[in-house]
């Protein structure tokens, strides 16, 4: 049974893993909570499917950014079940961003590909609806967990996370590869720049889905080659297995791209600086004088 990490003794490097740690996930759940009130304090945003996919992006990045303080100080090996394991929860939640960012990828090809009949086809509804199948999807992957228990659970999810996994990754490859090919002929064809809105939003899709897909990789290996073939190093938990770790920057990249690549982002979230300094200027000490 692993012990958890402020449980160790203190030893300079242990201290130095807890400091790491804390500045992740603290860094994290900053960058989340800037971008998620950036999206919040501006309705036009809301009104644009890319934003709200990028809302439900930054939401599950918050979580688990907050998460990642109790996963990588506190977490021992528990005996929760698997529905209630917070190592496999924080998984299942960090999981959502990577198959929302797939769905923005195929929703902003659709919309630069074919303008016009996405414009007339693709409703805020629809948006919503696929945001919220792709948080439920990985909440039907923990009960299948419960359904196939003991040894067959873990062959079970390796098999399932190769398959979806090169499926998965196999298809962002080629949709970053159509989008930045359309962007091109489109520039080139039409001579302009890259200011238009939706040239940008493919952009910044294309960009965040790169580094996804090259933080995400070596975790998806590791647990295809651990459940798969049940190879697995047991020293690897929580706060020192490193393909976790790397995969935990994703939740600081992609807000900060989301963040400063977006004029509208940007804009809205000084506005909201803007008027939470103008708010705290008109505060006025009355209730002090009076008493």
């Amino acid at each position: 049974m692993s012990v958890a990490l402020v449980n160790l003794e203190a030893t300079p490097g242990n201290i130095a893993l807890i400091v790491f740690h804390m500045c992740l996930a603290t860094c994290c759940t900053l960058s989340n909570l800037l971008l998620l009130m950036a999206l919040l304090g501006s309705a036009a945003l809301l009104r644009r499917n890319n934003h709200l996919y990028t809302l439900s992006i930054t939401v599950s990045e918050l979580m688990v950014g907050a998460g990642w303080f109790y996963i990588a100080l506190y977490d021992e090996n528990d005996t929760f079940g698997p529905l209630y394991s917070p190592r496999n929860v924080h998984t299942t939640v960090h999981g959502i961003s990577l198959i929302t960012v797939l769905a923005s990828m195929i929703d902003r090809y659709l919309c630069v590909k074919y303008p016009f009949k996405y414009s007339q086809k693709m409703t805020r509804i629809k948006a919503v609806a696929i945001i919220a199948i792709t948080w439920l999807g990985p909440i039907a992957t923990v009960v299948l967990k419960i359904i196939f228990p003991n040894k067959k659970e873990k062959t079970f999810q390796g098999y399932i996370t190769i398959l979806f996994s090169v499926i998965m990754l196999g298809v962002m490859v080629i949709l970053n590869v159509r989008l930045y090919l359309i962007c091109r002929m489109q520039q080139n064809r039409q001579h302009q720049d890259s200011s238009t809105p939706q040239k940008q939003s493919a952009q910044l899709i294309v960009l965040a889905s790169m580094i996804f897909i090259t933080l995400w990789t070596p975790g998806i290996v590791y647990v295809c080659i651990c459940y798969g073939f049940e190879i697995c190093s047991s020293f690897l938990e929580g706060s020192t297995n490193a393909v976790v770790v790397i995969r935990m920057f994703n939740a600081i990249t992609t807000p900060l791209i989301f963040l400063f690549g977006s004029p509208m982002t940007r804009a809205s979230l000084m506005n909201v600086f803007t008027f939470l300094k103008i708010r705290r200027s008109q505060v006025q000490p009355t209730s002090l004088d009076q008493t």
